[in-house]
């Protein structure tokens, strides 16, 4: 296990794509401090790595770990976490979903009839949410009293003009609920953040 003095418990951050995982171990604080991160690269190809940096002992490496799928990655990305740090020091994660559909759009801590809504919607991005969902349910059976937390890609997108949200269709889908949404707005939210704390500019008030 790796030594990492003065570090009782992590928060973990979890963000499964398509063909990778990527994770984050964070000693809590104001602002939280990384103490492990890295990713799986190549999933569901031939020759998927493992890249991580370690800054608490200097460590970084990149190796190839083999021809995995997700499922066989996101198991030996668990396995690998608790030799390096122990599942018992994780505190709590938050993962990445891509989608939370019309009806999640808060951070939300994950239930059994979240994860079933959530299935119930992983049409709508099944190159993502079923993995995302598999990952949550991995952690559930290895700690079932592990507090995990789901942050949705679409939430920052919510409060969008009416006139950006209204696609070029008939007015009639528009009233069933067709509107345009994005994603990666986890990634837009952060950027934003970092260019207000860089600016003198009032921050505005939709920031959460």
């Amino acid at each position: 296990m790796t030594d990492h003095p003065g570090v009782t418990s992590y928060i973990l951050a979890v963000n499964v794509g398509s063909s990778s995982i990527r994770f984050s171990a964070y000693q809590a604080g104001d602002p939280p401090k990384s103490q492990l991160n890295g990713k799986i690269d190549r999933v569901g190809s031939t020759g998927a790595t493992l890249t991580f940096d370690d800054p608490v002992s200097k460590r970084k490496d990149k190796r190839v770990i083999g021809d995995l799928d997700h499922g066989a990655a996101a198991e030996f990305l668990v396995g690998w976490l608790e030799d390096q740090i122990g599942l018992e020091s994780i505190s709590a994660v938050g993962h990445r979903m891509v989608d939370g559909g019309a009806k999640h759009r808060k951070p939300e801590r994950v239930t059994s009839q979240l994860l079933d809504e959530l299935r119930g919607i992983s049409a709508y991005a099944p190159e993502h949410l079923p993995f995302q969902i598999a990952m949550i349910d991995l952690i559930r059976k290895r700690v079932p009293t592990l507090p995990q937390v789901v942050c949705f890609d679409t939430t920052f997108h919510r409060d969008m003009p009416r006139v950006a949200k209204i696609l070029p269709i008939p007015r009639r889908f528009t009233a069933k609920g067709v509107e345009r949404f994005g994603f990666h707005g986890l990634s837009y939210s952060f950027l934003m953040g970092k260019s207000w704390r860089a600016s003198p500019a009032p921050r505005p008030p939709r920031d959460e």
